[in-house]
């Protein structure tokens, strides 16, 4: 799944230089698999996408966040990381 999206952000935004990386973290003591990517525009724009997602019985759960602007970026990201879950 991750080499799809990073394959498809390429095919579909020439120019762009992409970072990634692939790691797990935790959330309310719950692990979910985490993709990061860092997409630069030519004209230095910078687009944040974080994948979060994980598996719920059969279900699979996924979250993303993606933003521009880094004071909203976090925001979004902190509402997510201190998300509780029943368990």
């Amino acid at each position: 799944m991750n080499q799809m999206i990073y394959e498809t952000f390429m095919a579909q935004m020439p120019g762009v230089r992409i970072d990634t990386v692939s790691a797990t973290e935790m959330i309310d003591g719950l692990d979910f698999n985490t993709y990061k990517m860092k997409v630069v525009y030519p004209n230095e724009m910078v687009l944040n996408f974080t994948m979060y997602s994980r598996l719920f019985d059969k279900k699979e759960f996924t979250v993303n966040i993606v933003y521009v602007d880094e004071a909203k970026g976090n925001q979004m990201k902190e509402s997510w990381l201190t998300s509780k879950f029943k368990k």
